[in-house]
C-alpha cells in the first residue's frame, strides 16, 4: 500500500513537470471531478472537470465546471473554440499554458 502510494505520487508529480498541469481526483464514484492547477496559472485557479456518461455506441465526455477560472477563460474565444467547436480538452488545456507562459514571460 505504502508503494502504491509512492507510485502515484510520483506519476501526479511527472505529470505536473511534463505537461505542466497538477491533476487530482476528487469526490466519490457517483460525483467524481477532476481538478486541474496550471503550473504557470495564479495561485489557487483551478479548472474542474466532470465526467458526463457516454450514450451508447459514444465516448464519454467531460463537462467544465464553473470556477471563477473557467468564468474568465470564457471570454477567450480561442479557449473555449477548442472545447465547443473541436471537442478537444487537450487543445483548451494547451491554448491556457501557452497564454500563461507567455504572460509570466513578458511580465519578468
Amino acid at each position: 500500500k505504502k508503494a502504491t502510494k509512492k507510485y502515484v505520487s510520483e506519476f501526479r508529480e511527472g505529470l505536473y513537470h511534463l505537461l505542466g498541469w497538477k491533476v487530482e481526483m476528487r469526490g466519490d464514484g457517483n460525483s467524481l471531478r477532476w481538478h486541474l492547477t496550471s503550473r504557470y496559472g495564479q495561485v489557487r485557479q483551478e479548472l474542474v472537470f466532470q465526467l458526463r456518461p457516454g450514450r451508447s455506441g459514444q465516448p464519454a465526455e467531460f463537462d467544465l465546471l464553473g470556477t471563477p477560472w473557467a468564468e474568465q477563460l470564457q471570454t477567450d474565444r480561442q479557449a473555449m473554440a477548442y472545447l465547443e467547436v473541436y471537442n478537444s480538452i487537450p487543445g483548451f488545456l494547451a491554448h491556457i499554458t501557452v497564454d500563461r507562459l507567455a504572460q509570466q514571460t513578458f511580465t519578468r
